[in-house]
């Protein structure tokens, strides 16, 4: 079943990793060491060796893995910011990775690991 996600991105951090990630894919090569397993999956959604790429971090309640779980291929992605659309993206694939979430996002401004991540198609 597939699902739509809201996703805010209002925040300083958020619009910086909106863009270091979605508006501009990340390069698989460029991460080849720390993709692992991934990279073939990967290669194979996305023959160019990018993807624009979103994640979500883990909070006290634990609330953002449990919906990072559900999400998978096929979700609509609706990104906003300040309260308008901005744009939509279609999961293709989503993985965990720590080490990978941690090099593409690093800490938010809350000092919260990133960890679950999804690989966007049909970004617009």
């Amino acid at each position: 079943m597939s699902h739509v996600v809201l996703q805010p991105s209002g925040g300083v951090a958020a619009q910086r990793h909106y863009d270091d990630t979605i508006r501009r894919p990340v390069v698989f090569a460029q991460h080849r060491g720390i993709i692992g397993t991934e990279l073939a999956t990967l290669g194979r959604f996305f023959p160019s060796g990018a993807a624009p790429m979103w994640g979500v971090t883990p909070c006290s309640t634990s609330r953002n893995p449990r919906k990072s779980e559900l999400n998978g291929p096929g979700d609509l992605v609706l990104f906003s910011v300040r309260g308008s659309f901005c744009a939509t993206g279609t999961v293709a694939h989503s993985w965990h990775n720590a080490e990978l979430a941690h090099r593409l996002w690093s800490e938010d401004e809350n000092s919260h690991r990133s960890f679950w991540g999804h690989s966007l198609v049909s970004i617009w």
